[in-house]
């Protein structure tokens, strides 16, 4: 199962409006469609959130380690930051 946070789709859809990314309009869809999960924030998310050290400036990255730690799961992504974290990170 791949669980593909809400945090991400607020991100892309930021960067879609600011023209710095081509996304389709029909992004929820598109995700339902791949067979991905779409997973919510929740207040268990913002607890870890507060513990987290401040490897990380980036909010939305930070939501999504809180994410990964409070599921136990890792995080794809390329950002070096992110590895700072004590989870693990695919890519």
């Amino acid at each position: 199962m791949i669980l593909v946070s809400v945090v991400s789709a607020w991100e892309i859809e930021i960067k879609k409006a600011l023209g710095r990314l081509a996304i389709p309009d029909n992004l929820e869809e598109t995700i339902e469609a791949a067979g991905f999960v779409k997973r919510l924030v929740t207040f268990g998310d913002v607890r870890h959130l507060a513990t987290l050290p401040r490897h990380h400036k980036d909010p939305f990255d930070r939501m999504l380690v809180a994410q990964a730690i409070g599921e136990g799961i890792p995080l794809i992504s390329s950002d070096p930051q992110i590895a700072r974290y004590r989870i693990q990170v695919i890519w």
